[in-house]
């Protein structure tokens, strides 16, 4: 009697994944042409454009990552050690400080 109840879930729970599919899919494909930090908006069914940015905010100098503060300094010269391993100056926010490491 178990088993009946078992295989009667499953039938009737397998078509109704596949129904779900086409409600959720073109959502989804639509979502995805959105570029440049927009959002999908579903209700208006179009991209919106991203929040403005606050006017306190301060973008990191050109020359570091974008986790650096606006007043990080510029990397050091890279010590020999460096240049033989190929390490490229990465901005610690840990330290404060710039660190030499290992970056594909």
């Amino acid at each position: 009697m178990n088993f009946l109840r078992h295989l009667t879930a499953v039938a009737f729970a397998a078509p109704a994944a596949f129904l779900f599919l086409p409600i959720v899919a073109p959502a989804v494909s639509s979502a995805e042409d959105c570029v440049g930090g927009r959002s999908w908006d579903p209700v208006l069914k179009m991209c919106a454009p991203p929040p403005p940015l606050p006017e306190w905010y301060q973008p990191a100098p050109a020359y570091a990552q974008p986790w650096a503060p606006p007043w990080a300094p510029p990397p050091p010269p890279p010590p020999p050690f460096a240049v033989q391993f190929d390490l490229k100056p990465v901005w610690d926010p840990g330290v404060n400080e710039w660190r030499f490491i290992y970056v594909r």
